[in-house]
């Protein structure tokens, strides 16, 4: 199910959401079971603090606590799903030329002992990031846990992405987003990214 704004021939400017919001059915989302299995994975692979491009841990910029899932045998269903979506979001909304997944998908706990946030940056960037065509976000802890942690999207006007639990979240890279700051409890996210030949296309 798609769940946005309409396109439009002169704006690649368009959010798309997978949730059972309004469609109890939809296939793309991830179940309650799923996402408890997700945050599970945390367990096998050691967290760190998140970096920017460049390698540096700038936590005014970025605060938040990063787990890297590689894709093997016991993650390619989650791999598999989030590029189905990817997929049919790219053909319904933006054409881009893409192959896959080249880097791992990275599970994020924003914690509000800091208020750990991500202020505003794109996705899109020099050397490895340049291939980055369609940004994912799967939003995994219900939103009755934590308070904050708002991931907004800035088309001319701030957007605000769906919190539901399960919901697959997909943009443009180049899109400007940001996570606003975790006030009380944590939030669970996965973010990963679709990328495809380096020219933007």
């Amino acid at each position: 199910m798609f769940i946005g704004f309409p396109r439009q021939r002169e704006s690649l400017h368009l959010m798309v959401s997978y949730s059972a919001q309004n469609d109890p059915k939809c296939e793309w989302r991830l179940s309650a079971e799923e996402c408890r299995r997700v945050i599970d994975l945390s367990k096998a692979f050691p967290g760190q603090a998140a970096r920017i491009e460049g390698g540096e841990a700038e936590r005014n910029f970025r605060d938040t606590t990063v787990h890297f899932i590689p894709h093997n045998a016991d993650t390619n269903w989650l791999y598999h799903k989030l590029m189905t979506a990817a997929v049919a979001a790219n053909d319904k909304c933006w054409q881009f030329d893409i192959t896959g997944f080249f880097q791992d998908l990275q599970l994020l706990s924003y914690k509000a002992d800091t208020q750990q946030h991500y202020t505003w940056h794109m996705d899109m960037g020099p050397g490895p990031d340049s291939g980055r065509k369609v940004s994912i976000t799967v939003q995994l802890t219900d939103p009755d846990e934590y308070e904050g942690g708002d991931l907004e999207l800035n088309s001319g006007k701030i957007l605000t992405a769906p919190k539901e639990a399960g919901a697959i979240v997909l943009f443009p890279a180049f899109m400007l987003h940001r996570v606003t700051p975790v006030t009380t409890g944590e939030r669970w996210s996965i973010v990963g990214w679709v990328q495809g030949q380096d020219q933007f296309r």
